[in-house]
């Protein structure tokens, strides 16, 4: 078998390629803003969202006697606290 120089694939000698000196940066921000997100994104958030609720996920919010679990997710995403990230 022959070995390459300064191979990005070559193994330590656990038999692990080696690891990065620093870690990869985040794809996205922290912060969701709801002007980068298209009408078929916010129903996927507004579904996901509501569906994890209807299920018994805590709310976010306080909820008031009455309301969907659509609603909720809803103001929930109005607030900027609905705890879901998209990726495009």
């Amino acid at each position: 078998m022959t070995r390459v120089k300064n191979s990005p694939l070559q193994m330590s000698a656990q038999g692990a390629p080696p690891l990065s000196p620093t870690p990869p940066k985040p794809r996205l921000s922290s912060v969701m803003q709801m002007v980068n997100l298209s009408k078929f994104e916010l129903a996927r958030i507004i579904g996901a969202r509501s569906l994890q609720l209807s299920y018994g996920a805590p709310p976010l919010l306080e909820v008031k006697p009455g309301e969907s679990a659509t609603d909720v997710s809803k103001h929930e995403l109005d607030a900027g606290i609905i705890p879901l990230v998209v990726l495009r």
